[in-house]
Order: C-alpha cells, then sequence, then structure tokens
C-alpha cells in the first residue's frame, strides 16, 4: 500500500478519496479483499520440497489479514480460509460483495490482493513478481505465463476464460 506523497498526514493511497465519498457505506473503512491462490483441488506451483502453492498462500494471506487489521484502518476480508477450491468468477462475486449489512446491503473491496507463490524453470531463478490487470501482456514472457495459467484453469474448472470484446473499449 503506497504511501501519500503528503508530508503532513500519514493517509494511505486508500485513504485520499475518503472524504470526498458522501454514499452510505456499509463500513466507513477501506475493505480490502486478500486472495490466497489456489486451493482444494488445484495446488498451484509444487516447490522442489514437495510444498503446494496452495498451502504458502493461504498462510501468507492470514498473516497479511491479521497485520492489516491490527492497524485499525481497514475492513479486510479474505476469499479463503480454509484449503477450498473457489472459482474465479466467484472470487470476483466475493470482492464486489466484500462486506454486507443486515439489509443485504452490499459495498465492494476497494482492493484486490490476488496471492500466489510463482515457480520458474530456472531454479536459479529468484525474488518476487507483481502483476497488475492489463489487457495485453507487456511482453513474450508475460504472454506464455498468461497462456500457461489459462491453460491450468480450463484444465481445473472445465470453464474456458471469456474473451474480452475490445471493440466497445472507451
Amino acid at each position: 500500500i503506497k504511501k501519500s506523497n503528503s508530508s503532513t498526514n500519514n493517509k494511505t493511497a486508500l485513504d485520499e478519496d475518503e472524504d470526498n465519498n458522501t454514499n452510505s457505506k456499509v463500513t466507513e473503512k477501506k475493505i480490502i479483499m486478500i486472495d490466497p491462490g489456489h486451493g482444494g483441488k488445484d495446488p498451484g506451483a509444487i516447490g522442489i520440497s514437495g510444498v503446494y502453492e496452495k498451502n504458502i498462500t493461504l498462510l501468507f494471506g492470514h498473516q497479511l489479514r491479521n497485520f492489516l487489521e491490527k492497524t485499525g484502518r481497514y475492513k479486510v476480508v479474505m476469499s479463503r480460509t480454509n484449503d477450498t477450491f473457489v472459482e474465479l468468477h466467484k472470487r470476483v462475486v466475493k470482492a464486489q460483495n466484500a462486506v454486507c449489512n443486515k439489509k443485504s446491503d452490499c459495498q465492494a473491496a476497494d482492493l484486490f490482493i490476488s496471492i500466489h507463490a510463482d515457480s520458474h524453470p530456472n531454479k536459479k531463478t529468484k525474488g518476487l513478481s507483481v502483476y497488475t490487470l492489463s489487457d495485453t501482456a507487456s511482453d513474450v514472457e508475460a504472454a506464455k505465463l498468461a497462456a500457461r495459467e489459462n491453460a491450468r484453469i480450463e484444465a481445473i474448472t472445465e470453464v474456458k476464460p471469456k474473451k474480452q470484446d475490445r471493440s466497445k473499449r472507451v
């Protein structure tokens, strides 16, 4: 979470428009949806030691949730809290209806964090990767990764990802 450039406050980028929003809200706190990748029948990447990505992402997701909640600034929800498989479209629906009150008024997440522990064919590769949503791949390696992940999703869910109609983009 990026800090504001202003040196006169301690607000994060999520907080900057807080005062401008006059809509009735379920919660006044910014909502963060944490999505620990994979789960259930989808193990994700399998490490050299045999560890499953789904277990790493779930453990880290819980730790991140606890850290963020301790600040008192955010309402944190998770797409999964145990080793269950949640289909991609259901993860999106959960983020769109992250917090609901007793009247079924729902509020969407302000930030969606999907956690993964990627593998790489070159065992000497170390570090991390950060992805942002985009309609097109930034380079050939990103296109190959997207194709691999989409093929895995199709195999696990037996559902092909929908192709977006980009002709209607503004």
